[in-house]
This record gives C-alpha cells, structure tokens and sequence, in this order.
C-alpha cells in the first residue's frame, strides 16, 4: 500500500517514500481480543517493554515509458523494523520508539547493477543506495491509540539531522532544494500518513468468521494517495487470526504536486492489491503476511513556462513479511 528507487536526490520516486508506501500499504498491525465465543474485538493493545521485529521484502518492476520505449527497472527492497513500547498509559495510549532496523536494496536495469546491505555495507556506496544507507538505524516516537490512531510524534528533527548528516550532500545549488524535499518527506505530517496505514484496519466493532469491514485513508503527502481497503476475517486458529484483504488505490485529486525546485511533479496512477496476513491475537503484531499490488497512470512534469512532459508508469509489486 507508500519511497523511483534511488537517492532522495535522484528520482522523482523517493526510495524510501515509495518503498515505505507499499510495505506500509500492507503492514496491518493489529490486536485481538476475545469477545464473546464468536466473536474477536480488533485494537491496538501492546504491552510495556514488548519488542516486536517486522522484516519485509518487497519485490518490484516499475515500467517506465519514454519517447515511446519502455524501459525496466527491477529492484528488491528490505525494510527491518523494530518496535519497542516504551510506556501504555491508563488511557491505553502506546508510546512506541520505532526504528530503521534493517536495510536492504538491489536494483537490476539496463544501465547498471546496485546492491546495499547496513548488515554489510561496501566500501563505496551507489550514489542511488545512499538514502537507504542514511536511513538504517534511525529512530523516532510516536503515540498509538488503541484504535490505530497517531496522537503524537516526537523525534523527526533529530532523525532528518542525522540522515542529511549521513548523505553528506555537496555542495551545489541543488542542495536546499534536496534538504527541503527530505524534511518534507520525513516531516509530522507525512510520517504520521505513513505509520497510520499500518493500523488502519480496525473494525468500529467485534467481528465474527466471514465478517468484513472497510477502511479509508488519505495521504497528502511524497506520492499523495488515497486507498480503500477491505478485510475479511477468514479464521481464527489459537492465536492466529487470519485476514484477506482487497484493496484499491488512486491518486488523491485535492493534494498539490510534489515541488522539487525547478520542476513539479504530479502523478495520476490507480491500482488495486490483494493478499493474506496473519496477525497474533494476544499481541497484535503481525505475524506473516504475503500481498501483491499492481498500479498504472501517468507521471507529469511541469518545467514551468508551459512546458509538460507526461510519462507512463506501471509497477506490480510482491510483498512478503515475517515477525521476529
């Protein structure tokens, strides 16, 4: 379901906007909770101290079409996350301190071959993996609401310091601009879009076996969306409770283009996604989860003085999580 691959500096398609954009699309946490016999009650409810590992792989091809030739790209992302509850208050409101654990990328084309491992980095890291690397292992808080709701997040600014720190951007007239779209991109708004559509699933209340229930979410920011995702709960097992989920997405039409400086960007895309997930009853943490998305539309240029350019865009995505 939110990072095309390359340096922030590089693409329009921010790597880690895009690539958090599509795990987040289908990273459903949750938490359930026995209700009556046939019945499970889906919310938020961590517990102080727990540390939860999430680890995903996306695989992707994103199809780009200019001068009417298609070009691909094909490219492999890890994302480890770390989740440890720091406090849940009397009103059953999380603090959680979410981390970058884990980061991994490799993406194969027609110009050249790119792969970047934190657990190993190389000497010399690919101008386009150098955003994944500033972003391993950094950090930020946030408040959770029992119903999935982000009250508050704390820690950006440091962690937008600590990632320019890392990209070392030299210096050129290109360098505010580039500084900007990563403060943008990594700012209160645009995290909290992020983080809330990994718990957007809750049902408004207790559901049965076969039972479904839909979610709506807007995102103003990076590649503006909106997304409409439907649940089923298939079956519940001991403490696994396993979810289908449909899904369409489609550009947010009141969101304004992406500002780059000397150009803007805006993209007119739809798509749909579907897949399974099973997520842990006592915890709410999910447990696996395996999704496929598909999207489509156009990608627009605006140069200023009249001058548009308008690219086609596809990409199918395969997306596989485990929980540590």
């Amino acid at each position: 379901m939110l990072l095309r691959v390359s340096s922030p500096a590089s693409r329009p398609f921010p790597p880690y906007r895009f690539a958090i954009r599509l795990f987040l699309l289908l990273s459903v946490c949750g938490s359930f909770a026995a209700g009556a016999a046939d019945t499970v009650n889906l919310r938020l409810h961590p517990t102080k101290g727990q540390i939860q590992k999430l680890n995903t792989t996306i695989e992707q091809k994103v199809t780009n079409t200019i001068n009417g030739t298609p070009q691909s790209v094909n490219q492999s992302i890890g994302l480890g996350y770390r989740f440890e509850t720091l406090d849940v208050a009397a009103d059953d409101i999380a603090t959680v301190k979410v981390t970058f654990d884990t980061i991994t990328f490799k993406q194969t084309s027609a110009v050249d071959n790119i792969e970047y491992d934190s657990a190993n980095p190389p000497a010399q890291i690919h101008p386009r993996a150098k955003g994944f690397a500033a972003l391993a292992g950094q950090t930020f808080i946030m408040n959770v609401a029992p119903s999935g709701k982000i009250s508050q997040i704390t820690g950006l600014d440091a962690m937008v310091d600590s990632i320019l720190k890392k990209l070392d951007l030299p210096q050129t007239p290109a360098k505010p601009v580039i500084e900007r779209s990563i403060r943008r991109e990594f700012g209160e708004d645009a995290v909290r879009d992020n983080m809330e559509i990994m718990f957007a699933l809750y049902p408004d209340k207790p559901v049965s076996v076969g039972q479904s229930w839909t979610r709506k979410i807007s995102m103003s920011k990076g590649i503006p969306l909106t997304m409409e995702n439907t649940f089923t709960l298939k079956e519940v097992t001991g403490d696994v409770a396993l979810l289908a989920l449909k899904g369409k997405l489609a550009s947010n039409p009141d969101a304004a283009p992406l500002d780059l400086g000397s150009h803007k960007i805006s993209y007119l895309l739809a798509g749909d996604l579907s897949g399974t997930m099973k997520v842990s009853k006592e915890t709410g943490w999910i447990l696996a989860a395996e999704m496929n998305e598909k999207f489509s539309g156009d990608m627009t240029t605006d140069l200023g003085a009249d001058r548009t350019t308008k690219t086609p865009i596809s990409a199918e995505t395969k997306i596989v999580m485990d929980a540590k």
